[in-house]
């Protein structure tokens, strides 16, 4: 009795979990050589996160065509005029992107959202904020970090300001 139970487990998980035969052999040759299997090729296509302009800009004019026509016309033409607007760019402009495209996504979405905050401020304080950051960026990273501790920086600017002037300074390009 034992043994048709066990064969009956087995039968159902093989019929509830089907594999093909070569993950059978490859995992059985695996764990034989106290080894993990192979990593299985969609994980690392999903593990390599781009952006769907990085990956329209790395094709061909007939690639990206054939590409667009896929999709639904909303997000075709949305993806059409990026991509127009992308090929527009100066050299300078797209090495900026890129290297914003390689930031974290946290790191990405606090400089966005400081951005927001930043539009909203009048154009004064705008053009003051943007001297500012034209500055730090053109600091090291250890003397950006006192300036942004300095007294005189937090005399010229609100906290409002200071805290979009620090969000913004965190992600700025190197030069």
């Amino acid at each position: 009795m034992g043994k048709s139970l066990i064969r009956l487990i087995l039968v159902v998980a093989a019929l509830l979990l089907p594999l093909p035969k070569e993950v059978h052999a490859q995992s059985r040759r695996a764990m034989s050589q106290g080894r993990k299997p192979p990593p299985r090729p969609e994980k690392a296509l999903r593990s390599a996160k781009q952006t769907p302009i990085e990956q329209f800009k790395r094709m061909t004019p007939v690639e990206r065509q054939q590409e667009l026509a896929k999709l639904p016309v909303d997000r075709r033409d949305k993806l059409q005029r990026q991509l127009e607007h992308y090929d527009q760019m100066t050299p300078a402009q797209k090495e900026r992107l890129d290297w914003f495209n390689q930031l974290p996504p946290g790191r990405q979405k606090d400089f966005r959202n400081a951005f927001d905050r930043f539009k909203s401020q009048p154009q004064d304080r705008r053009q003051a904020m943007r001297q500012e950051l034209q500055h730090l960026k053109n600091l090291p990273e250890e003397d950006r970090q006192s300036r942004l501790a300095s007294p005189d920086f937090h005399s010229r600017y609100s906290k409002d300001e200071q805290h979009i002037l620090t969000d913004m300074a965190g992600s700025l390009q190197p030069e």
